[in-house]
């Protein structure tokens, strides 16, 4: 082996040692979320939201699991519970996840303590780190959403209505 490609050789295995090592030691970027409500009317009259990260979850048999009496898998990580106004005025709606994982982030509307809204979305690894989109559904009729006099979230966080 030539002097040149020994030389080479060795300045890449330093430089892969140093990346190696500053992946590990960096912090995990934040994953982004935004709950999304069917609609102004719906996230008013909800008392308040969790959002919930399972590492290789599905979305499918997560909200299978909440509707009904089957206990969910441990989360990989879960946010305190969240009035929409809190939402609203940019609370804390990020986890830090490692990208070379997939999540399935699963978003559950509470009124009155009971589920009312429920919606899920996944995050592949090496996927993108903008806000994703946590599309909430009505699932029980036994609530229902009580009514309001807001039209707007922005309205009852002013308590304008």
């Amino acid at each position: 082996m030539s002097t040149k490609r020994a030389s080479f050789l060795f300045a890449f295995l330093g430089l892969a040692t140093v990346a190696c090592a500053a992946q590990e030691e960096s912090a995990p970027p934040d994953i982004a979320f935004d709950v999304q409500f069917p609609s102004p009317q719906a996230a008013a009259a909800t008392d308040n939201v969790k959002v919930y990260a399972f590492e290789g979850g599905n979305c499918t048999d997560l909200i299978r699991s909440r509707t009904t009496t089957r206990q969910l898998p441990a989360a990989t990580a879960e946010t305190p519970l969240l009035t929409p106004c809190q939402l609203l005025q940019g609370a804390d709606n990020s986890f830090e996840l490692s990208l070379q994982k997939d999540y399935a982030l699963l978003a559950v509307g509470q009124v009155k303590g009971e589920d009312v809204f429920i919606g899920c979305t996944t995050q592949r690894a090496f996927g993108t780190t903008k806000a994703l989109p946590i599309s909430l559904t009505f699932v029980n009729i036994q609530v229902g959403i009580p009514a309001t006099t807001c039209t707007k979230l922005s309205d009852k966080c002013a308590q304008r209505c």
